[in-house]
């Protein structure tokens, strides 16, 4: 039970944030204000877990280091809380100690002054004992007034600094106190550098000492806590360089003066000399005027031009890339701008995974995995037969398996060699597909594509698997045939083998299917075609039939296609162009951005024989919310004449029957009263997701988009189980959806007959990028 003192420490705590809060000026405090929140839990919450601790507290001691500049007492007593916090976490009594320690009293309450630094002594040397004779020695030349010899000792600091950073395990507390020695030695010579130093040690001090090397380099990489000690460094450097100029143009003024008078001593000169030397001083002069308007030129314009003119170029081949400040990736507040595909970026160097490049005449960083040289970024480009390819094609890593096929078989592309061309991402089956095979490689979707000579008309499929770190890996090709897109593709572990189904593959005879109970018109004839009969079914993503031809349809349908079974007068074969209409219950034609005037979709039939079959094109959408309850038209047409037309009964989506008996343990999967998000229903879903779902940066990086399904249990007092994803769209944005989904809060349970039962719940998940 809460005890009262605990209960006015809490509201105490609470005035006092608050009044800290109103006292914050900078715009961009707010932004970190949910920090707060999580201390507060970390504090007067029940104790949780390790894992989720130690997460909060790195998240908390950055956040500590980034308002330093804003609140330095705030900040001071943010480390103080954390440092007890590390301590204490494990301790299940947790609360009651942070209660005893005052915790929320030191975190709102002002340290002690800072004492003053120590200053070095008359003989030069520090209150610090130096360990290290060299050093001591070398930080001794500071008061020789000797400029080089000062770069000499920074230079010594700067690598014991690096030395720190790339340390593969603690810094000996030696180098620590060398650190905290040089910043006393300079304070009198620049009292910034000396605070910076010395906040850096004590910082280095801290985290090295808990062996946080990894927190330590992220945090100065993030905080840009060596580039600002860089910047002032060289700024200091400069100051001193510049009182030295200083000092010896003092002392070139007062000779030149010397000289002068002791001209005006000597014999005058006669005036035509005088003249003359006069003359020739002012042409002196227009010279070293035009070599210094030369100089600056190639200074500030010539050479920038010049590396710009020299330097080599890549091309972005992923849908969009970011361009950052720092070569530093998963965070947002180094992205300068995004590059789209096909951008020509000046490469100034490539390494470590990162290029530094100039692209609408701003300089940064981008992922080096994301650049292709010339001569392959104009090999892939000459590959889209039509933007819908393009489109088709979105992910880096499957142009990355087109591009590895193209130049292992040595193929040629543009408008009179092989092109790729698909169809809008709503029709199926397509000339791109991604069927999910359990060939081995089980990281990915597989990818599956087809290629066009423009010149001969041949086609070739080639299907790819990817590595864990999206790297391509061919699997199988073979001769596509000339007419058809990719229907499905099986594989058979026994043999090994690989299976491809297209589309428009007629059959002589008409197969049997089970009687439908809607009204169908009688045969039309043209002078090319009868069309006899048509059955539906419902077809998936992958190109599968989900419900046998002639069964009933739910409203649940994801693509709607139709065998048609045809006569014609020749056995001849030609090429015809068939037009659907699909004609909804209230009365309108189902329409696609590509759909023609007046029509659903045109489609081309090669027919060869005189009776057989053919399937028309999938019509719908992946998430099955194409088709409401009721009746549609289904009208083919030709040459501007209806063929035929069939009415089709769509029901509403087929519920499983409820079990009266019911289990403890049992799951359901349905109940007479669903589970409910407590927090406004469906709505109150979709603002959580929106709110707490992170869309993963390497996803951002590719271009990865998708609809994840994410099935789960409700259990009987609210708490969300048994995460799975039934169907996913990328390994990453599977992790995050199942990620968001674990951390909802408790869900109303759903009931049968009154009584709370566990009960199955699928919540599709759509990652969109903006």
């Amino acid at each position: 039970m809460v005890t009262p003192v605990f209960e006015n420490k809490v509201k105490e705590w609470e005035r006092k944030r608050l009044e800290v809060r109103k006292g914050i000026s900078d715009p961009h405090y707010n932004e970190q204000e949910s920090y707060f929140t999580e201390l507060e839990q970390m504090a007067f919450s029940s104790p949780v877990k390790k894992k989720e601790m130690n997460e909060r507290i790195v998240q908390l001691r950055e956040f500590a280091l980034g308002i330093a500049g804003i609140k330095p007492d705030l900040s001071a007593a943010l480390n103080s809380f954390l440092t007890l916090s590390e301590t204490l976490f494990g301790n299940p009594d947790f609360k009651s100690v942070a209660i005893k320690e005052k915790l929320a009293a030191d975190l709102l309450s002002s340290p002690e002054k800072e004492k003053p630094r120590p200053q070095p002594k008359d003989n030069g040397k520090t209150i610090v004992e130096m360990d290290t004779i060299a050093w001591d020695n070398a930080t001794s030349k500071l008061w020789t007034g000797n400029i080089w010899a000062y770069d000499s000792v920074a230079n010594d600091f700067l690598i014991v600094l690096f030395n720190m950073i790339n340390a593969e395990k603690s810094v000996p507390s030696a180098e620590i106190k060398r650190l905290i020695t040089f910043a006393n030695q300079i304070s009198g010579k620049e009292a910034q550098l000396a605070a910076d130093v010395q906040k850096f040690a004590a910082l280095s001090d801290k985290y090295f000492s808990n062996g946080k090397m990894d927190l330590f380099q992220r945090t100065l990489a993030n905080k840009g806590i060596l580039d600002k000690w860089i910047e002032t460094y060289n700024s200091f450097i400069k100051k001193i360089k510049e009182e030295g100029e200083n000092k010896r143009r003092e002392e070139d003024r007062r000779k030149e003066e010397e000289e002068r008078n002791k001209r005006e001593k000597e014999e005058p000169r006669t005036k035509g000399k005088e003249r003359k030397k006069e003359k020739n001083s002012h042409g002196c002069l227009w010279f070293l005027f035009l070599i210094g308007i030369f100089w600056a030129g190639y200074q500030f314009w010539y050479k920038d031009y010049k590396r710009d003119k020299n330097a080599p170029r890549s091309y972005v081949y992923a849908t969009n890339l970011f361009l950052r400040s720092s070569a530093i990736a998963d965070v947002e507040y180094n992205r300068i701008t995004t590059i789209p595909y096909g951008s020509e970026l000046i490469t100034y160097s490539n390494e470590n995974g990162w290029a530094h490049v100039k692209a609408d005449g701003k300089k940064g960083y981008v992922a080096s995995d994301y650049l292709l040289n010339s001569e392959e970024f104009h090999l892939l480009n000459g590959v889209w037969g039509n933007e819908d390819a393009k489109d088709a094609v979105s992910t880096a890593k499957c142009r990355l398996a087109i591009l590895n096929y193209l130049k292992n078989n040595g193929i040629k592309t543009g408008s009179t060699a092989w092109q790729l061309y698909a169809k809008p991402k709503e029709i199926k089956p397509n000339s791109v597909l991604y069927p999910r095979l359990n060939d081995g490689y089980d990281n990915f979707t597989e990818f599956a594509f087809i290629l066009k000579d423009n010149q001969t008309g041949n086609r070739r499929l080639a299907l790819y698997s990817f590595e864990e770190d999206e790297t391509p890996v061919f699997r199988y090709t073979e001769d596509a045939p000339v007419k058809g897109d990719i229907k499905s593709i099986t594989y058979n572990k026994w043999n090994n083998k690989y299976k491809v189904t297209y589309s428009n593959q007629e059959s002589g005879t008409p197969p049997k299917t089970k009687k439908e109970p809607v009204k169908e018109t009688q045969p039309v004839s043209s002078n090319k075609l009868t069309v006899l009969s048509t059955v539906f079914a419902n077809m998936d993503d992958n190109g599968d039939i989900s419900s046998e031809y002639g069964q009933q349809l739910y409203s649940d349908m994801q693509y709607l296609i139709g065998k048609v079974s045809y006569r014609r007068q020749s056995a001849t074969p030609e090429t015809v162009t068939l037009k659907v209409k699909i004609i909804s219950p209230n009365g309108t034609v189902a329409k696609g951005k590509v759909s023609p005037a007046g029509y659903t979709f045109e489609q081309k039939i090669t027919l060869s024989e005189k009776e057989g079959t053919f399937e028309t094109t999938g019509w719908g959408s992946s998430g099955g919310k194409s088709y409401l309850p009721g009746t549609y038209h289904y009208e083919i047409w030709m040459d501007g004449a209806k063929l035929y037309t069939k009415s089709i009964n769509i029901k509403e989506k087929k519920k499983e029957e409820e079990n009266t008996n019911l289990s403890d343990d049992h799951i359901y999967d349905a109940a007479e009263q669903m589970p409910e998000f407590p927090h406004g229903g469906m709505a109150g879903v979709m603002q959580y997701l929106s709110r707490n779902i992170k869309y993963p940066a390497i996803a951002q990086e590719n271009g990865t988009q998708g609809r994840v399904i994410v099935q789960f249990v409700v259990n009987k007092d609210g708490s969300i189980t048994d995460v799975k994803v039934v169907r996913g769209a990328d390994p990453y944005l599977d992790k995050e959806a199942i990620r968001v989904v674990t951390n909802m809060p408790k869900w109303t349970p759903g009931k049968t007959g009154g009584k709370a039962i566990r009960v199955k719940y699928t919540l599709p998940i759509t990652f969109k990028l903006t």
